[in-house]
């Protein structure tokens, strides 16, 4: 896993529920690598916060839920904190997959949201006009 500094650690909480115990040591380890990685690039983004992750393995219709050996994994990502609040879902065989169809889909929805902030059109407080404003009491 990277080295993190204990400061970032102080920062960020990272939650991870659901079927976690069912899974086994290697995948356990990438879960882990890949979030705090996700959580590093996005740092500038969202200050401090919590990272959710709620992993289910499935039992799905189309081979009780293993496809070739690879189980039908169903992730959720929440991620809030005092700068944003943003949640996806995704399913997929294998952890792997899933967790990266997740965080790419995090990935997006925070820059598109970074963009959308700065493209928000503000008026002037010099160009605001009190006449425009009637206050009923």
């Amino acid at each position: 896993m990277q080295s993190i500094s204990p400061d970032f650690l102080s920062k960020y909480s990272i939650r991870v529920i659901g079927d976690y115990d069912k899974l086994n040591s290697f995948e356990k380890y990438y879960l882990n690598d890949r979030l705090y990685g996700f959580l590093e690039q996005s740092a500038d983004r969202c200050s401090e916060g919590v990272l959710t992750a709620d992993i289910r393995l499935k039992k799905g219709v189309h081979n009780r839920g293993v496809y070739r050996g690879v189980p039908l994994v169903y992730i959720k990502l929440r991620i809030s904190s005092d700068r944003c609040k943003f949640a996806v879902s995704k399913e997929n065989w294998g952890l792997q997959a899933a967790l990266h169809d997740s965080l790419s889909l995090m990935t997006k929805k925070i820059r598109n949201a970074g963009k959308q902030q700065n493209n928000k059109r503000t008026v002037p407080i010099e160009n605001f006009d009190m006449k425009d404003v009637s206050l009923e009491i």
